[in-house]
């Protein structure tokens, strides 16, 4: 019976929008699209993650560089756990777009996935080592400031 009572008065170890009452009337009034940038955001990332992932599991196979595509080797990416994450993180990003163009126009949105293209370039570099290249890097300062541009456009 004393440890019902317990546990009821303990407080929760996370936060509600509840408990910050004023918080999200000011969030909307000054960042009006913060939820669809958000879920652009997560798009965004779930495709990282599933390009990197299918890159490293990709290379681990080392049968892959001489045998090719074979369904043997195509069944033993297939029946992979990573290659499985890195699908399911594909159909994640696909549910984050759908409900951010249901919040954004496409015009407006559409640009914003290009932000994966430096991420991945710097990731892999990292992780792969990649080259990264002066034409590699001032390719995707272009497409950051055509982003940009796009983004401060009236649509």
């Amino acid at each position: 019976m004393a440890s019902r009572r317990f546990a009821s008065t303990r407080k929760p170890i996370f936060f509600c929008a509840t408990d910050f009452p004023g918080l999200s009337a000011v969030v909307h009034r000054y960042y009006p699209n913060y939820m669809s940038y958000l879920l652009i955001a997560c798009t965004v990332l779930l495709t990282v993650y599933g390009q990197l992932v299918l890159k490293w599991q990709v290379t681990s196979v080392p049968q892959l560089a001489t045998q090719g595509l074979t369904p043997r080797n195509l069944l033993l990416l297939l029946s992979n756990p990573w290659v499985i994450s890195a699908f399911i993180a594909a159909f994640g990003a696909s549910l984050f777009w759908m409900l951010a163009l249901s919040r954004m126009p496409l015009s407006k949105a559409y640009p914003f996935t290009t932000l994966s293209l430096p991420i991945v370039a710097v990731t892999a570099s990292l992780l792969f080592r990649e080259q990264l290249d002066t034409a590699k890097i001032l390719g995707t300062l272009l497409i950051m400031c055509g982003v940009l541009v796009l983004s401060r456009s009236g649509v």
